[in-house]
């Protein structure tokens, strides 16, 4: 994987742990540890949104650097952007690229992740937007594993190699 994914990763982890720490303080108010949970709904949403992006961008780097670059640069343009990282979307992005990869994450993530992680960007959708949510922090590092598991298997699926048997190499 990605080391600036990685990275961000280990960051949002170390950032729930003092969340943990901060709900333990019974001298510090609500109103603050629910800004810190809001604060990190919004960063792992945007952690899902840009390891996707880096992943579908290092992934046509990698297929076309050398033999095609203006194939390269064309879907790189393509992939900059960002969007709301909705289940629903990041399947779509998928499925452009190859639709047996759409199908694979697709049935992986039906049911408990796909509404985990939906319920996420609502709120994430929700606290841009000045309205209040009512998102504990449980819930939330709950969806920030399910986010993490999408975005382990969007870079399973960028970076497994068909053999000549074919079947689908993870290495």
């Amino acid at each position: 994987m990605h080391r600036d994914i990685v990275e961000q990763q280990e960051k949002l982890h170390r950032l729930f742990n003092n969340a943990r720490e901060l709900h333990k303080q019974d001298d510090v108010d609500d109103l603050t540890k629910s800004a810190f949970v809001s604060f990190l709904c919004v960063r792992t949403s945007g952690y899902l949104e840009t390891s996707v992006m880096k992943i579908l961008r290092e992934y046509v780097e990698g297929e076309t650097r050398e033999d095609k670059p203006n194939i390269a640069n064309f879907a790189g343009t393509k992939l900059d952007f960002t969007f709301n990282p909705w289940p629903s979307e990041i399947l779509r992005l998928l499925g452009q690229f190859n639709v047996e990869w759409k199908n694979r994450v697709r049935d992986e993530i039906k049911d408990r992740i796909s509404s985990s992680v939906e319920a996420m960007v609502r709120n994430r959708n929700k606290i841009a937007h000045g309205e209040d949510v009512d998102l504990s922090l449980e819930d939330l590092a709950d969806a920030f594993d399910d986010t993490t598991t999408l975005v382990d298997l969007v870079n399973t699926q960028c970076n497994a190699r068909i053999t000549k048997s074919g079947h689908q190499d993870r290495g």
